[in-house]
Order: structure tokens, then C-alpha cells, then sequence
């Protein structure tokens, strides 16, 4: 039996966490899209500000373009422009930055829809005009939805022409949406308005009221309460230019009496606004009176939910400030929690928990360089009758000095281009492992820490030479083999370092292998 590689084992829970979180985050997207069609606008929105940073995380450049693109679509069904605004141009940012071609014919179309409907006609027509610009070098068998956006462009163009008085581009953008029609409800409503529309421009008002049943039938078809906003407006609009004022009766009566239907306070102002503005037109004073107090009501209903809202905002806002708080203060935790495993507490040098880590790295980049690494070990000389004459708190005290200079001398060896780091082996023993050091410095670095231990002056009767604390040095340099490990050199070292404490001690041995 074999054993299981670890790190492909990891690898495969990496991956299968991934596809987790795709398909989650898909499933969340998918939600959001129907609580939109399903007119329930505000856990759309909810729902897209979760799913957001999990496309994100995964770096889905796609589906984060396209949740911002919805998220304008949400936002504009409820009335935020400015969110609306931000989330189409956020969209279409991501989807030029990470190359997402048909989102970005999105966006633009997106925005082109915004000012069509404000008004601002130029405007429109020039995000309408970029889009087909680069919608024609879009391959459908590449990206097969991209006739689609086709005809809804052709039908914005032709809307936005329309508007500005120009009959010939209008009619030109008309023919080809009518070209690429599939033959749908709403898209069969929206071709047949434009070319009543533009018929009524023309004058032809007597072949746009023989068009009225099939029209209107087109328009009740449309189910989507989302839909209803943008073609029923419209529709009224049309219906009003012509005084039509049977039909308009019948489109404002059909849509009240389904505005208990709507979960929005959005579209019952909207549908309470088409109503009040026939009754007002058709001088109905008394039906006026009472869709005002109802339009005050819906007003009110939504000044609620903005409230809601921007408490609900305020609260994610503050508890994701206090999530990042915790964070931060566990990140520090953490890394403290790191630097008290590798930091020995006395010396504040290297513990043995990080000599292994370091060690091996250091181990490693001279086997790839092919260089000396050093190994050394210091040992301070009788420190154990020291101990037992000033006891363990001045011992500790002497470790800690000691310490000290071992760190001083190691910073000038790394300011001269070696790389190193010190360490408390265990007890009174220390260790420092370097590379990029040549014979010269090390030298130096023995001889330097060797003189300003004797430097200190610390008092230890018990020494045989000199009376003061002293360390004992030994440096073993290898070239290491492949096979060669951290603990073999300090082996090595080790030997080197009893050479020097069986014969005079405060002294060092530098010793150079194979």
C-alpha cells in the first residue's frame, strides 16, 4: 500500500474548497436574479453585496462584472442613482481591466439606457454608438448572446435617434432590430412601440390607433414588474400624443388594480404617477384627490425603507469594522504568539523553533549557490560555577549581555555582506549559522566577540584565565552536499568547539571541511 502524498492531498482540498465556494457564490448570483425579476429588489441587493467579494476571492473577473452590472440594474429599480451609476461604471472598469468584452457591451449599453431615460439623448446615443462599435467584433459563436445585445442596441439606437428628431437613423436601427427579432413577447412589444412611435412622428396617427389592440395585447403579456417600468412609460407616452385616451384609461385601471401585486414601493409610485397624471389630464378631481393621498403613503412606505436601508448599511458598515478590528487584533495576536516561538525569552536571540526553519533555509541557499556555510557554537566558559557562586538571576543576567554583544558583532558581519542569524542552542550554549561570509571576516567576527566579552568585565573567580567571564568558539565552514544536513555541520562545529574547551578555553578554532 502507498502512502498518500500530503501535499497533493492538499492541493485536491484546495481545489474541492474552491469549486465549494464557485458553486456558492453561482447559487447566490442565481438567487439574486430572481428576487430582481421577482421585483423583491431589496434582498436582490442584499444578495449581490454578499456575493460580490466572493467573486472576488476567486477571481472570477466575469461574474464579479456581471454582479456589478446587476447590481446598477437593482439599484435602478429602486431609485439610487448614484449606486447605480457606481456599480455599471464599476462593471465596466473590471471588464475592461480583466478583458470581459461582452460585459463591458453591457455596461456601456447599461449606461447609454440610464440617460435615454433622464433624457440626456446625446449622451445616450454616445455610449449606444461605442457599444455597436465594438459589439461588431464580437464572434457569436464565441459569444453567442451577443445577438441579442445586438437588437437591444439596434432598438436603444433607433429610440435614441427617435428622440432627437432624426427619423432616418431611427428607422435604419428599427429595420435591423426587426431583422434579428426572435419572435418573444417582450421583444416583439418593444420592435412594435419603436415603429408606432416613429409612425406617429411621421403623422401617421390614424395606422398607429389601428395598431392599439395588437399593441396593447403585447404589452399585458409582459409579466415582469421590472419590464412593465420601461415600456409601460412608453407606452402612456404614445398613447398621450395621439390622446388615445380610452387606452390610457384601460392601461392605468389594469396596472392599479395589480399594484397590490408589486413587493415595491418604487413601482406603486410609479404606477400611482401614470394614474395621477391621466386623472389630472382628463380634469378628474375627486380620483386625483385620493391617488394623492395614496402617492403620499407610497412616498412615506419607501422614506421607511431608504431609513431601513441606511440603518441596515450603517449596521454591515460598523459590524465589518469591528470584524477588521478582531482580525487585525488576531493577526497581532498571531504574529506575537510566532515571535515568542522563534525568539528565545531571556537572550531575545533565535529559539531552537526557528533555528530548524532558518537554519534549513540558510542550508538551502548554499547548496543552490554552492557556497561556505558556517556553523559556529559559543560556550561560555565555567559558566556553571559562575552559577553557583552569584546563583541563577545573575546568571541569567550574564546570558542576556552576553547575548548582546554576540548580536552586535553579528549586525556588523551582516553590514560587511554576510547573512546570518544567532540563536540560543540551550543552556549557556550559543549558535550562530552564516553564509556569504569568507574566511577574513569570520576571523574578524571570532576575534571581535572574543574582546568584547572580555570587554564586559564580568567577574568570575572561578575562570582559569583572567578572572572575568569568557566564551569558547567553534566554527566548522562546508561547502554542504546534497545530501548534507543542518545537524551534520553542527556536529562538526560541536567537535571543534570541545577542542577549544579542553585546552585553554577562551579561544576559538575555525575549521574548514571538504
Amino acid at each position: 500500500m502507498t502512502a498518500p502524498d500530503t501535499e497533493e492531498m492538499q492541493v485536491r482540498a484546495d481545489m474541492t474548497d474552491r469549486e465549494q465556494q464557485k458553486s456558492e457564490a453561482y447559487a447566490l448570483y442565481e438567487c439574486a436574479e430572481k428576487e430582481y425579476y421577482d421585483s423583491k429588489l431589496r434582498e436582490a441587493d442584499a444578495h449581490l453585496e454578499q456575493v460580490l467579494p466572493m467573486f472576488k476571492e476567486l477571481e472570477d473577473y466575469e461574474m464579479q462584472a456581471k454582479t456589478y452590472n446587476l447590481m446598477g440594474v437593482v439599484h435602478a429599480a429602486i431609485g439610487n442613482v448614484a449606486q447605480e451609476i457606481d456599480s455599471y461604471i464599476m462593471g465596466l472598469k473590471c471588464a475592461r481591466e480583466h478583458d470581459v468584452p461582452y460585459t463591458e457591451l453591457v455596461s456601456l449599453n447599461n449606461l447609454g439606457s440610464h440617460y435615454l431615460e433622464i433624457e440626456e439623448n446625446e449622451q445616450a446615443l454616445q455610449f449606444f454608438e461605442e457599444c455597436r462599435e465594438k459589439a461588431q467584433y464580437l464572434n457569436a459563436d464565441v459569444f453567442p448572446r451577443i445577438a441579442v445585445l445586438r437588437r437591444i442596441l439596434s432598438e436603444n439606437l433607433a429610440l435614441a435617434h427617435l428622440k432627437l428628431g432624426h427619423l432616418e437613423q431611427a428607422e435604419h436601427y428599427l429595420a435591423q432590430a426587426e431583422k434579428n427579432l426572435a419572435q418573444k413577447d417582450v421583444q416583439v412589444y418593444d420592435v412594435r412601440l419603436l415603429r408606432n412611435m416613429i409612425l406617429c412622428r411621421k403623422g401617421m396617427e390614424e395606422e398607429v390607433r389601428k395598431n392599439l389592440p395588437e399593441l396593447e395585447k403585447c404589452l399585458l403579456d409582459v409579466s415582469e414588474p421590472a419590464d412593465f417600468l420601461t415600456r409601460v412609460q412608453e407606452y402612456v407616452t404614445l398613447l398621450k400624443d395621439i390622446k388615445a385616451y380610452d387606452y390610457w384609461e384601460r392601461i392605468v385601471s389594469i396596472y392599479y388594480r395589480k399594484m397590490g401585486q408589486y413587493h415595491n414601493t418604487e413601482i406603486r409610485i410609479c404606477v400611482l404617477e401614470m394614474c395621477m397624471d391621466y386623472a389630472r389630464t382628463l380634469h378628474r378631481e375627486e380620483d386625483y384627490k385620493n391617488l394623492c393621498v395614496q402617492y403620499v403613503d407610497a412616498v412615506m412606505d419607501r422614506k421607511e425603507e431608504d431609513r431601513q436601508e441606511r440603518k441596515e448599511i450603517a449596521d454591515i458598515k460598523v459590524e465589518l469594522f469591528c470584524k477588521e478590528k478582531e482580525r487585525a487584533t488576531e493577526a497581532r495576536e498571531k504574529l506575537a504568539m510566532q515571535e515568542l516561538a522563534e525568539t528565545d525569552a531571556l537572550t531575545g536571540l533565535g529559539s531552537r523553533y526557528s533555528l530548524h526553519r532558518y537554519g534549513t533555509d540558510l542550508l538551502e541557499k548554499a547548496k543552490e549557490e554552492h557556497t561556505y556555510l558556517v556553523v559556529g557554537l559559543i560556550d561560555v566558559d565555567c559558566f556553571k560555577q559562575y552559577n553557583d557562586t552569584y546563583g541563577h538571576v545573575a546568571g541569567d543576567r550574564c546570558l542576556e549581555s552576553l547575548s548582546e554583544v554576540l548580536r552586535q558583532c553579528l549586525r556588523r558581519a551582516v553590514h560587511e555582506g554576510a547573512c546570518g542569524r544567532a540563536f540560543r542552542y540551550g543552556g549557556d550554549e550559543l549558535m550562530v549559522v552564516l553564509t556569504d561570509i569568507d574566511m577574513d571576516g569570520l576571523k574578524r567576527f571570532a576575534e571581535q566577540l572574543q574582546n568584547e566579552v572580555r570587554a564586559l568585565r564580568i567577574e568570575n573567580p572561578n575562570a582559569p584565565n583572567r578572572g572575568i567571564v569568557t566564551v569558547s568558539q567553534g566554527y566548522f565552514c562546508q561547502i554542504p552536499g546534497d545530501t548534507e544536513s543542518l545537524e551534520d555541520i553542527l556536529k562538526k562545529a560541536d567537535v571543534q568547539l570541545y577542542k577549544v574547551k579542553d585546552a585553554d578555553k577562551d579561544d576559538y578554532l575555525i575549521t574548514v571541511g571538504a
